[in-house]
């Protein structure tokens, strides 16, 4: 039996109707990604306006795969889930920590901050490291309340302060949902950052150890380079020549 070739049954308006939403969406999607690049208010709320589009016209829309495919697939970008948050890698004891987050369709960050060795190793991949650090001990479990607004699918920005941490090297994950399991790894996020009240000048041939929060050098910090040795009174640390590969140094980050 032969088969003659579906015929397309929709009707001149529908096809006229479809093909202006298509491109109109596009045109909302394309100006409303670009709110979240810079935060110039001309594109704000473009990208709620191409949802309703769909919305009212989707029933239409759908009678076209090849319109209802590549719109669903845009819709797909808008309503995800993004965390994007960063951190100065250095910070001071008995203060604040000021991040900076970037967000998009959601009400609350979960974050779990994990205690990690100065020298120990992790997964460069971002989603092995954080199934990692999800199985280790957290030294805190907690959220941070966004403000409203955040269903008008734009991204939005805005500062976040941690409490103060003591002296030591912190990962810190981040989801938009409650951290149980590994679950939904790929929407989570993580920093790294250290706690120190050392801050160290290198002049070459000699280490300046300094304390971060008065500028004043540091006697009797202990060093770890190719041997141990400290300080001197006025802070300075001679580092022997060995060859680049070689001559590593650490600094323990308790002021004595």
């Amino acid at each position: 039996m032969d088969y003659l070739p579906q015929k397309n049954l929709s009707s001149p308006l529908n096809t006229i109707q479809a093909t202006a939403t298509f491109y109109l969406f596009q045109y909302q999607y394309y100006k409303g990604i670009k709110y979240g690049q810079k935060f110039e208010t001309q594109y704000k709320g473009y990208l709620k306006q191409a949802v309703q589009l769909h919305e009212q016209h989707q029933s239409v829309v759908n009678e076209f795969s090849a319109y209802k495919k590549t719109l669903e697939t845009l819709l797909k970008k808008i309503k995800n889930q993004e965390i994007n948050v960063q951190v100065t890698d250095r910070q001071m004891t008995e203060a604040p920590i000021m991040l900076t987050a970037r967000y998009r369709g959601i009400q609350k960050i979960y974050y779990r901050i994990v205690k990690i060795g100065i020298k120990e190793k992790f997964p460069n991949l971002k989603i092995e490291r954080i199934e990692v650090l999800l199985n280790r001990p957290a030294i805190r479990d907690s959220s941070f309340l966004l403000p409203a607004g955040t269903d008008d699918f734009d991204k939005h920005a805005l500062y976040l302060k941690l409490e103060s941490l003591p002296v030591g090297t912190y990962n810190v994950v981040f989801s938009p949902s409650d951290i149980k399991t590994t679950a939904n790894l790929s929407h989570m996020e993580y920093i790294h950052f250290q706690v120190s009240d050392l801050a160290v000048v290198n002049t070459g041939d000699q280490f300046i150890v300094l304390n971060r929060k008065t500028g004043f050098p540091i006697s009797g910090v202990k060093v770890v380079a190719t041997e141990p040795f400290s300080t001197n009174l006025k802070g300075f640390a001679s580092i022997k020549k060995t060859t680049p590969q070689k001559n590593s140094c650490s600094f323990l980050a308790k002021i004595p």
